[in-house]
């Protein structure tokens, strides 16, 4: 069940959650994760990235381009969370 609560497990696991909500809307959409042409990650635990990264190295892996990715350190997020992402999406029409 949704809750709105913040995923438990740090950085890794927020950012798990936060790319699994991703590829579960983009069908609806009408977007695929080739599409993305850049992501802005914010997170407040920088020295903890290498968590951060395990988990978009899982969605990012053999045969999917990756975008273009910026990291940023901040002081704070709302509601707590220590990662935030900004994703930028680019499709041509026909």
């Amino acid at each position: 069940m949704e809750t709105g609560a913040l995923e438990a497990g740090g950085p890794g696991a927020e950012t798990a959650k936060i790319l699994d909500n991703l590829l579960a809307a983009l069908p609806e959409l009408g977007l695929e994760l080739d599409d993305m042409v850049s992501a802005t990650i914010y997170t407040t635990a920088f020295d903890r990235f290498p968590a951060i990264n395990e988990a978009w190295e899982a969605v990012f892996s053999e045969g999917v381009r990756p975008p273009a990715r910026t990291a940023v350190g901040v002081q704070a997020l709302p509601l707590g969370a220590t990662v935030e992402i900004g994703f930028e999406f680019y499709r041509e029409t026909a």
